[in-house]
This record gives C-alpha cells, structure tokens and sequence, in this order.
C-alpha cells in the first residue's frame, strides 16, 4: 500500500508543492543588507559580472519563479486525482 502511493502522482504532486515552500524559505534567508554587506554570499556577488545588487534581484527572482512553478506543477498534478 505504502509503495503505491510512492509510485502515484499524488507522492509527486506533494513533493513538487513542498519543494516550492523550500524556494520560499530561500528566498526569506536572503535580505539585501546580509546579501550586500557580509561576506556569507561572496560567490554570489560575483554570479554575474553585473553590479551585487542586481544579482541579489536575479537570485531573487529565479527563487520566485521556481517556488512559483514547483507549486502550479504540483496543483496540476494533484488536481486531477481530486475532480477539481
């Protein structure tokens, strides 16, 4: 019973939504005064040879875009088990 359901859809509907929360919490643990002025994201800065502050809108961005896709593929997924 129990490998079935990881084998189903809804195991993959699940762990794309969740996985979309985790872009979420990402992109909280990243503030443009710790990204700018610690040395924690140092590789970050230099991602692009655009100016830091620039980077932080990229990453920033691309962390929004993956939550925002994780969880609409993740309701796609789920949405015809349920009849919605």
């Amino acid at each position: 019973m129990v490998v079935n359901f990881f084998k189903s859809q809804a195991f993959g509907g699940i762990i794309l939504i969740l996985f979309g929360f985790v872009f979420f919490w990402g992109m909280r643990g990243i503030t443009k005064d710790v990204f700018l002025n610690t040395d924690k994201f140092e590789g970050f800065k230099k991602f692009t040879p655009l100016p830091p502050i620039i980077n932080f809108y990229l990453i920033q961005t691309i962390l929004g875009l993956g939550a925002m896709i994780s969880i609409c593929g993740g309701i796609f997924i789920i949405r015809p088990l349920f009849n919605i």
